[in-house]
């Protein structure tokens, strides 16, 4: 029974050995050609990687050197705002003794008007003269 069957099998490879041929032929071209394909997939997705890494890098770079120059500014207006309270905390100074100064003045005014006794009660020349000088005249 063996016998017959590569008998058989003989003459059909013989009769048909340039099919056998072209099929082992073909099926070699495929898995070659499939191994070529998957390196040369495997190559892209490589170059793809690093071509994403180096981006990565990139972008990574760019961030820190927008955050520094964000971080100096804020300094920069840290230096601002405190050289502003500065200024403020000094003008209110001011004004407050300003303010005192004035006050007192004024009661010095009247006080000296009333003791000249020659007018109401801060409209006198000492009072007049004072209140010019609060008003900025």
């Amino acid at each position: 029974m063996m016998l017959n069957f590569l008998t058989v099998l003989s003459a059909f490879a013989r009769q048909y050995w340039q099919l056998i041929v072209a099929v082992v032929a073909a099926i070699a071209l495929y898995f070659s050609g499939y191994q070529s394909g998957k390196e040369s997939i495997q190559a892209e997705l490589s170059a793809l990687k690093q071509q994403y890494a180096q981006q990565a890098v990139a972008a990574q770079a760019e961030y820190n050197q927008t955050l520094a120059k964000a971080n100096e500014a804020a300094a920069a207006w840290q230096t601002r705002a405190a050289q502003a309270d500065q200024e403020l905390a000094t003008a209110n100074n001011q004004t407050r003794e300003r303010a005192a100064e004035t006050k007192k003045g004024i009661s010095d005014a009247i006080a000296k008007d009333k003791a000249d006794s020659q007018c109401i009660d801060g409209f006198g020349a000492n009072g007049l003269q004072q209140y010019k000088r609060a008003l900025g005249y």
